[in-house]
């Protein structure tokens, strides 16, 4: 039982410090710069070197972790806690400011927040965690404005959802974009969309490997995928045009040895545990295989009717093998 234990407190420990290593990577100005040009609107006709040395500001950039030692914990930037007296505590993945040029010249602020996902079956829609996320930071601007409640100095939020792993062949390879949009029910009127386009997510939605043939979904395959090594994984950042530094190569081999030592731990503890994403993979693995749903509930403990719906969701038929 102790051994069981400590590896249970091992791979947990492993398991925070690859979370941590990996939002190391993909707070780098290179990696961030070639998320908002594809996805954030604003940027589409920016250049990427402009972006990435001008328009993400600098400071702003803020990892929130769990560190191995202690609870939540925050590095220097932005506060990425944000707390409402009713609403309770919740920690963004990474926080930072941008800016671009506006029509007259000017530069317009906004926050981009980014949450790294490899869970697509939570208990509820993740589009309206997205919408939270991005309303309570909006929310959360206004005790720092002049003047009060002076809600026209408010910044506009996208809040950037990275969903890798087990998503339905019908959803892979996706991005997606949710906004504020104006319809005139009466009559029409004319209003600066900047006045009410305030909250926004996008949702990027891909597997491991992945065929897309898209340049942004291929680059955060590349960092996110548990089957490339590190050296394979350097390569191809370089070949996306990544200026691959020392700390990125460090970041990258840490990463991957912590991804492989959690893999190793878990043949040993995974399905004792009923690790959910675990689970799922070993499901999806036993559905390819023509396994009976009988064998797979037996082994992963998954009810019939959702090893159904897993399989439904990527494509597989069951009804010859059941």
């Amino acid at each position: 039982m102790n051994t069981l234990k400590n590896t249970i407190l091992s791979t947990k420990e492993a398991k925070a410090k690859l979370d941590h290593t990996v939002k190391q990577i993909f707070s780098n100005r290179q990696i961030l710069a070639r998320i908002i040009k594809r996805t954030v609107p604003e940027f589409a006709d920016i250049r990427l070197k402009d972006i990435e040395e001008t328009y993400i500001e600098p400071g702003s950039n803020t990892i929130s972790s769990v560190a191995v030692e202690r609870n939540l914990t925050n590095i220097e930037g932005l506060n990425t806690e944000d707390t409402s007296s009713n609403e309770g505590t919740i920690y963004y993945d990474l926080l930072f400011k941008a800016a671009y040029p506006g029509k007259e010249g000017q530069m317009i602020g906004m926050y981009i927040n980014i949450e790294l996902q490899n869970d697509y079956y939570p208990p509820y829609p993740l589009e309206s965690r997205a919408a939270f996320y991005a309303a309570r930071r909006l929310c959360s601007q206004l005790p720092h404005l002049t003047g009060g409640t002076n809600y026209g100095a408010l910044q506009k939020v996208y809040s950037i959802w990275i969903c890798m792993g087990n998503v339905p062949a019908k959803d892979a390879d996706t991005i997606t974009l949710y906004r504020f949009q104006k319809y005139d029910i009466l009559n029409h009127i004319e209003v600066r969309r900047e006045t009410y386009d305030l909250i926004n997510f996008i949702m990027i939605r891909f597997n491991d490997p992945s065929a897309a043939d898209d340049d942004l979904i291929r680059l955060l395959q590349t960092i996110c995928s548990n089957t490339l090594s590190s050296s394979q994984k350097l390569k191809r950042l370089q070949e996306s045009g990544i200026r691959v530094t020392d700390e990125m190569r460090d970041e990258v081999n840490t990463m991957c040895n912590y991804g492989d030592m959690i893999e190793n731990q878990g043949i040993h503890t995974g399905i004792q545990r009923g690790i959910r994403q675990g689970a799922v993979n070993i499901a999806l693995k036993m559905l390819k295989n023509e396994e009976s749903l009988e064998k797979i509930h037996e082994y992963t403990e998954f009810p019939i009717d959702e090893l159904l719906k897993l399989a439904a969701d990527h494509g597989i038929n069951v009804k010859t093998f059941a």
